[in-house]
């Protein structure tokens, strides 16, 4: 793929990836034939990181890219450290078991600060019991 043609596929990427169209002045990228580029979001999709890897695996640089499309060089390579991954041709945590374990503290978080809330309302109504103990047999 010529130098041109490269530029023309990340700026296809950049304005496809985009969604909306958003973009900003960047003068180092008009050497590749580029004005601009995107307002990247905090988080970015699984299928950008997906096309991301293949640009620099087909060839790219991975400072190139990531300067035309905004986001940190480091970044791609963690995404493609975390695709190794997922692959199975490194050992690590993988992408869905992460998920599962972000989700998992989440709710852990969730269920601690209701317990939190309910102590405090016994603390306040006076009838603090061990959680052991049971309740209190009726008269």
């Amino acid at each position: 793929m010529s130098e041109s043609g490269s530029s023309h596929h990340v700026a296809d990427l950049v304005t496809q990836l985009n969604g909306d169209g958003r973009v900003v002045a960047d003068a180092p990228n008009e050497r590749l034939g580029l004005t601009e580029t995107p307002v990247m979001p905090r988080s970015c999709p699984p299928e950008f990181r997906r096309k991301v890897i293949d640009l620099v695996a087909s060839g790219r640089k991975a400072a190139e890219v990531a300067q035309l499309l905004g986001i940190s060089d480091r970044t791609i390579y963690v995404w493609r450290r975390q695709r190794l991954i997922d692959t199975g041709q490194l050992p690590g945590t993988t992408s869905s078991d992460l998920s599962e374990l972000a989700a998992a503290r989440k709710r852990l978080a969730e269920l601690e600060a209701e317990l939190a809330i309910h102590r405090r309302a016994a603390e306040l109504l006076g009838e603090v019991t061990s959680p052991k103990g049971g309740s209190k047999p009726s008269a």
